[in-house]
């Protein structure tokens, strides 16, 4: 088993609080369009796979809209479903977490391999010719409380076989401060117009 990423301090500081906190926002908002965009009556009617399975979409499609041209995130597919690649370091997945802060996977090769933090296969080998297996493989996603109604909890978790390795919790990431443009001393005078008087020759009579 390789690790590179030994802690929730370490993974705080390969992914950093933006990237963390945009992360918080996609799973926050795959929640949120489900409760607000799905009716009262097909909320009902649908099982907890298809809820989590539309969540998990829009968790995804959230990620795309806030991190698809960040320069430190690209997008790969492992078994048709989009991943998180940040710094060529990590590599996350959406998904829910139940109350062990595990998410629920049939238990192909493919998760084993991922949850036990063995190298995957490069599909992108191409368009990231100085990448090298095998990475930490995380999982980002939300508790939700008791009576499923809302997230009581999100988080970054380091999978290790049937257990997690370590956990980070990151809903209580605050936002990044907006950058504000540099003010001009208010003691500077504005820039004065030099005016260039033109030489006028009387003309002789």
């Amino acid at each position: 088993m390789s690790n590179p990423i030994d802690n929730p301090e370490e993974a705080e500081e390969t992914i950093g609080p933006n990237l963390a906190y945009l992360i918080l926002e996609s799973v926050n908002g795959g929640f949120k369009d489900y409760s607000e965009n799905v009716t009262e009556k097909s909320r009902a009617i649908c099982g907890p796979s298809a809820k989590a399975s539309f969540i998990n979409d829009h968790m995804i499609y959230r990620a795309r809209e806030l991190m698809g041209k960040h320069p430190d995130v690209t997008f790969v597919l492992r078994n048709g479903r989009p991943h998180l690649l940040i710094k060529q370091r990590v590599e996350i997945k959406l998904k829910k977490l139940n109350g062990r802060r595990k998410a629920a996977n049939i238990m192909t090769d493919a998760v084993w391999r991922y949850n036990s933090q063995l190298p995957l296969p490069s599909p992108f080998q191409m368009e990231f010719p100085g990448f090298v297996d095998p990475i930490t493989h995380l999982i980002a996603g939300y508790q939700t409380n008791r009576l499923k109604t809302g997230i009581e909890a999100v988080y970054i978790v380091c999978p290790s076989g049937k257990q997690n390795r370590w956990e980070w919790r990151i809903d209580f990431i605050a936002p990044p401060e907006p950058v504000s443009k540099p003010s001009t001393p208010s003691n500077i005078p504005p820039e004065t117009r030099k005016v260039v008087a033109k030489e006028v020759k009387a003309q002789a009579l």
